[in-house]
């Protein structure tokens, strides 16, 4: 058995998100066309492109809230709510999926906080009922996690006595309450009124800056992805246009598809 850095080596060493041949369509809207897309660990990637080019199908894929129709995708080298019979891709539900799945954490664009629930009782939900922690580990690790997000002072309010900014940011405690080794985000200021979206991007950079979390964040603040991400990836038509560090694809794009996307976001 190997011990806890052997089990990080062999981690780190394959992929710990991979795509491959993915297709997804609604009704005759082919939202993904044999996708492929390899994401080393610890790596924070950004995926930018226009409404309906495919960004948040790739997230909710993950989420196994959609499944492909056809391709694979596997975490850490394990299938994702698959296997393989006879040369037939076939979905499962079970113990397998469900460990993999915990792998992942998303925070969503409208927070989606339980309305009849403190901003405690929001984070310490899923670790309790999911990860089986006692309820004094799981209030020890919301207690961290709300200060980190700078929340510790709202952990006995509802969610309806906080501003936009503030539920975003206890979503993304909750998220993190269950330690994901990815973490998943989607548009997460574009519910938001203007003078609230700084301070939610300012919890993901640091986050993104002190831990070595796998990230990948659908996102139409330029700035926001030039900063935070060390990979950039353009999307349309269900398909990867552009890929590249950050300075290159935001900077100094090579295709026009690209360049014209971005001249559309700074003409807002």
């Amino acid at each position: 058995m190997p011990d806890t850095a052997d089990s990080k080596a062999i981690l780190d060493s394959v992929p710990c998100v991979e795509f491959r041949g993915v297709s997804k369509s609604y009704g005759s809207n082919q939202v993904l066309r044999e996708f492929d897309l390899t994401v080393p660990a610890g790596q924070r990637l950004a995926l930018i492109g226009r409404s309906g080019s495919g960004k948040t199908t790739l997230l909710r894929l993950l989420m196994t809230i959609e499944r492909p129709d056809a391709g694979t995708i596997n975490i850490d080298g394990e299938p994702l709510g698959w296997r393989s019979v006879d040369g037939k891709i076939v979905w499962r539900e079970d113990d397998a999926l469900r460990r993999v799945r915990r792998k992942i954490g998303m925070v969503f664009q409208h927070f989606n906080l339980f309305p009849h629930m403190t901003v405690l009782n929001n984070v310490i939900e899923a670790p309790t009922q999911v990860l089986g922690l006692s309820k004094r580990e799981a209030a020890d690790r919301a207690d961290r996690l709300l200060s980190l997000v700078g929340m510790r002072e709202k952990a006995e309010a509802w969610p309806r006595q906080l501003s936009g900014g503030q539920q975003q940011r206890v979503a993304i405690a909750r998220a993190l309450a269950m330690e994901p080794r990815i973490m998943l985000f989607d548009e997460i200021t574009s519910a938001l009124d203007p003078e609230l979206v700084g301070e939610v991007l300012r919890v993901v950079r640091q986050i993104a800056r002190d831990t070595g979390m796998t990230m990948l964040i659908v996102t139409h603040e330029m700035n926001f992805a030039r900063d935070v991400a060390d990979r950039v990836i353009f999307m349309s038509g269900g398909k990867i246009v552009e890929d590249g560090l950050p300075e290159t694809v935001l900077g100094d794009p090579r295709q026009p598809e690209t360049r014209s996307f971005l001249r559309s976001i700074l003409e807002r």
